[in-house]
C-alpha cells in the first residue's frame, strides 16, 4: 500500500462462497455458579480527564500497535517485558491526547469540526497536510514519483479509491488520518507554548552573566569521617531534636494479618447425574418444532444467536455432524468446557462470508454502547425522526444516499468515505 505499507503492499479481497448452518446451542447448567447468569459491569482502566479508558479499549489499542510492529518487522516476536514497554508507553499517549486535547479546547485552538463530536484541526488543515502547499513528510515520502518530485494527484487519486481497498487497508488509512490530526494538534500547541515566551533584555543579561563568568577561589575541606567519635558527646536533646526531625521517615501504614479458608465448589457424582436427568428430558422438548430464541430464554444460559456458521468454526466433532445433517437434527447432550450442551441444526444456506454495505449513524443522547466518537445532542424521539425523515428522502432519490452520508453522518470515519464501512464478515454488523 502506497501510504500505510510505504504505508502496506496492495492485496485482493476474495469473495468466497461457504455453506452456513445455523446453530441453536442449549446450555442448560454449569457444573457451578448455578445462581444466575448476571455479570458486573468492569471498571474502567482508567479515567483521563473525565474520560473513561475500558480494558477493552485499552487492550485493541495495543493489540493494535502489535499489529504494525509486525508488519514492518515480520520476525518481531515480543517479550514479557516488551510487552510491558508497550503498555506503558501506549498509556502515556492516552494520558497526553486527553489532556492535549482538553487544554487545546479550552484555549480555542481545537475547534469543532464537521461530522467529528471531538474538536480538533480543520478539514482544512487537514487537506493542507495531505496534498496542500505543506503536506506531511510521510506523506511526501510516499507519493513521491520515480522523478524524485511530490506527486499531489496520486495522493488524490488514492483517496478516491480507498473505498475499493481491502478492509485492513482502509482501517489503516483511517487510522493514519487521526494520527495526522493528533500530530499537528500537538505541534501547533508546542509552537503556541514555545512563541508565549518572552525574556526582558535585563534577565537575558543576566543568564548570560552567569553562563559565562568565572572565579578563582580556594577552600578547605576536612570530612566529618576524619573527626574521632570520642570528640563528640550528644544528649538526650539531641536525639529527641533528631527524632522530632526525623520522625516521619519511620511512619508506616496501618497493616493487618488475615487468615481465611478457600472451599473449591465441585459438583457431585450425584448433581452430575441429577444435569444430566433434566438435559434428557428437555432434549424431548427441543425435539419439538418450538421457537428457539423463546426456548433457549427459558432454559439455557447461554443466549440465542441468529448468525450463520460457516464450516470449521465449530469443534471438530460437532463441524462434521452438523455440516453432514438435514435441518432438525439434534446431538447431544454432551460434556464440553464443564458444561452440558445440546445442539440443534435450524437451517442451511449458501452464502458469501462477507458483504460490502454503507450506513448512515444516527446517535442520540446517553445511547447505550456509543460509538467511540461519541453520541450526538439529540433526543432519542429527534433521533428517530431525522433518522425516518433522511429514510423517507433516501428512498424517494437513492442517488442522493452518499451525499447525505457525508453531511449527516455521526460516524466520522463513514462519512468521509460517503457512508462505506467496507467489507464486513457475516454477522459482524
Amino acid at each position: 500500500m502506497a501510504v500505510i505499507g510505504a504505508i502496506r503492499k496492495r492485496s485482493i479481497l476474495l469473495l468466497i462462497i461457504i455453506g452456513a448452518a445455523l446453530l441453536t446451542f442449549i446450555l442448560t447448567d454449569f457444573f457451578s455458579n448455578r445462581g444466575g447468569n448476571q455479570q458486573r459491569v468492569p471498571d474502567p482502566l482508567a479515567i483521563i480527564e473525565g474520560e473513561k479508558i475500558s480494558i477493552d479499549f485499552f487492550d485493541s489499542e495495543l493489540n493494535q500497535q502489535l499489529e504494525n510492529i509486525a508488519m514492518r518487522d515480520p520476525e518481531f516476536n515480543p517479550s514479557r517485558s516488551d510487552i510491558f514497554e508497550l503498555r506503558n508507553r501506549l498509556f502515556d499517549e492516552l494520558v497526553n491526547e486527553y489532556v492535549l486535547l482538553k487544554q487545546a479546547e479550552k484555549i480555542g485552538l481545537a475547534i469543532d469540526v464537521e461530522h467529528n463530536p471531538k474538536p480538533g484541526i480543520s478539514n482544512r488543515e487537514l487537506t493542507d497536510m495531505l496534498y496542500g502547499a505543506e503536506p506531511h513528510p510521510q506523506i511526501v515520502q510516499a507519493f513521491t514519483n520515480q522523478s524524485g518530485n511530490f506527486d499531489k494527484s496520486a495522493v488524490k487519486n488514492y483517496m478516491d479509491q480507498i473505498t475499493t481497498r481491502p478492509l485492513d487497508e482502509q482501517n489503516q488509512w483511517s487510522r493514519f488520518i487521526d494520527d495526522l490530526r493528533k500530530i499537528r494538534l500537538q505541534t501547533k500547541y508546542n509552537n503556541l507554548i514555545v512563541k508565549s515566551y518572552y525574556t526582558p533584555t535585563a534577565l537575558a543579561e543576566i543568564d548570560f552573566i552567569e553562563a559565562n563568568e568565572s572565579v578563582q577561589t580556594a577552600f578547605v575541606f576536612k570530612s566529618y569521617e576524619t573527626v574521632p567519635d570520642s570528640l563528640i558527646t550528644l544528649t538526650d536533646d539531641d536525639y529527641e531534636l533528631w527524632w522530632k526531625e526525623n520522625k516521619k521517615r519511620f511512619e508506616r501504614d496501618a497493616q493487618a494479618t488475615i487468615e481465611y479458608v478457600v472451599f473449591d465448589v465441585i459438583p457431585t457424582r450425584e448433581d452430575v447425574a441429577a444435569i444430566e436427568r433434566e438435559m434428557i428430558q428437555l432434549k424431548s422438548d427441543f425435539e419439538k418444532p418450538v421457537d428457539p430464541q423463546a426456548f433457549l430464554m427459558a432454559h439455557s444460559h447461554q443466549a440465542f444467536d441468529s448468525t450463520y456458521i460457516k464450516k470449521g468454526i465449530l469443534e471438530p466433532l460437532i463441524d462434521s455432524i452438523m455440516f453432514s445433517s438435514e435441518p432438525g437434527t439434534i446431538y447431544g447432550p454432551y460434556v464440553s468446557e464443564n458444561a452440558y450442551h445440546m445442539i440443534k441444526l435450524i437451517d442451511t444456506q449458501i452464502r458469501p462470508d462477507s458483504i460490502r454495505s454503507s450506513h448512515i449513524l444516527i446517535t442520540y443522547e446517553n445511547v447505550p454502547n456509543p460509538p467511540q466518537q461519541g453520541p450526538a445532542q439529540r433526543t432519542y424521539s429527534e433521533a428517530e425522526e431525522l433518522a425516518d425523515s433522511l429514510l423517507s428522502l433516501i428512498k424517494n432519490s437513492p442517488s442522493l444516499f452518499e451525499s447525505i452520508a457525508r453531511q449527516q453522518n455521526d460516524d466520522q470515519t463513514a462519512a468521509i468515505q460517503s457512508g462505506d464501512i467496507g467489507w464486513k464478515a457475516d454477522g459482524e454488523m
